[in-house]
């Protein structure tokens, strides 16, 4: 499971933004070669001045082990198991200011004056085993397909922090041959759809107005759509957007109409704020974070919830320990405590 940017991710960060700040994503790993099967959960955190490193949890006994370590100059920039097989992609970024000029690729502004600054961003995909299968460079953002197989992603330059990355294009990697199909132009984060089996694709700063587009995979047709964003629950009928930075504020959507819920929904107008983390694996639930004042207190106190749409329903998430995200299904929660990664039966 891949959270969305988030969570970094995701948002509206640069590239060089998002490296200062932690940065975690998270999946799952059910089955580990041919004859051997393990819950192991992956983590990978990375701080300014500090590589980081993605970590295996054995959600069993409570084992952990370094998976993969970034080159060296990178930091772990993001993470996500293929919801089937056994593959993993690791992305990993370099950022350096006041190099040679021969080296740079973008321009880093500072008080002194502008300086030549280099910047590589690499998406490694690998085998559960560690094993290297393909490299890809330039690679913003990605999203794998619900078999596992494909791998749908942004590519772009940076060309400097707080702006958005120039020259993008929307890609297909496939397993079965390790190609590349390019399949937009335009984009600059991606989404491959549970529900009807596409990819989405999201320009949220472009031409003046947040625009999504659909790539049908079997027909191979691009259209525009009126969705708001990309993020929708596994049957398709919501959608969240995000919020922050440029365009519009956090919202959940009704996908038919793209009519958003906040304004109307008694559960949620009633918060002080909240933002989106992930959907549940199989429901369409929402992990969220949720502002909240307490009775004679200006002061709002942050919690995590769950929200059902279609009831309209908010749920605290009642557990001992640092939520990370959502388990094998609905009824599962990931929690850190005591510097384990463990699963408890989420209690509403």
């Amino acid at each position: 499971m891949k959270m969305t940017p988030f969570v970094a991710r995701w948002i509206y960060l640069s590239a060089a933004a998002i490296a200062i700040v932690v940065t975690m994503s998270s999946f799952w790993v059910s089955t580990l070669g041919q004859s051997s099967v393990e819950d192991l959960y992956f983590t990978g955190a990375s701080v300014a001045g500090e590589p980081g490193e993605v970590v295996a949890s054995n959600m069993v006994t409570g084992e952990k082990r370094s998976f993969f370590r970034p080159s060296d100059g990178f930091r772990i920039f993001d993470i996500a198991k293929a919801p089937q097989g056994s593959l993993v992609a690791v992305q990993e970024q370099l950022v350096r200011v006041d190099v040679p000029i021969e080296q740079a690729t973008f321009t880093a502004s500072s008080q002194t004056g502008d300086k030549p600054g280099l910047e590589r961003m690499i998406l490694r995909i690998l085998n559960v085993d560690g094993s290297h299968v393909s490299s890809l460079e330039d690679v913003r953002s990605f999203a794998w397909s619900p078999a596992g197989d494909r791998l749908a992603y942004v590519t772009g330059k940076f060309v400097g922090r707080d702006k958005e990355h120039s020259r993008t294009g929307v890609w297909i990697w496939n397993s079965s041959d390790r190609r590349t199909q390019q399949i937009s132009s335009k984009g600059y984060f991606v989404f491959w759809a549970k529900f009807d089996g596409n990819v989405y694709t999201w320009d949220p700063v472009g031409e003046g107005t947040e625009s999504v587009r659909r790539y049908d995979v079997a027909t191979g047709r691009l259209e525009l759509t009126r969705h708001k964003s990309i993020y929708f629950s596994p049957s398709g009928d919501y959608y969240y957007h995000p919020g922050g930075g440029i365009g519009l504020r956090e919202n959940i959507y009704l996908a038919a109409t793209d009519v958003g819920l906040a304004d109307t929904s008694p559960a949620l107008s009633g918060l002080g704020g909240w933002l989106p983390i992930a959907w549940s694996p199989d429901q369409d639930l929402l992990l969220m974070t949720v502002n909240r004042r307490n009775d004679g207190s200006r002061r709002l106190e942050s919690s995590m919830a769950v929200y059902d749409p279609k009831a309209d329903a908010l749920s605290n998430i009642r557990v001992t320990g640092e939520v990370v995200g959502w388990g094998k299904s609905s009824s599962q929660i990931v929690v850190k405590a005591n510097d384990q990664i463990v699963t408890t039966t989420l209690s509403r």
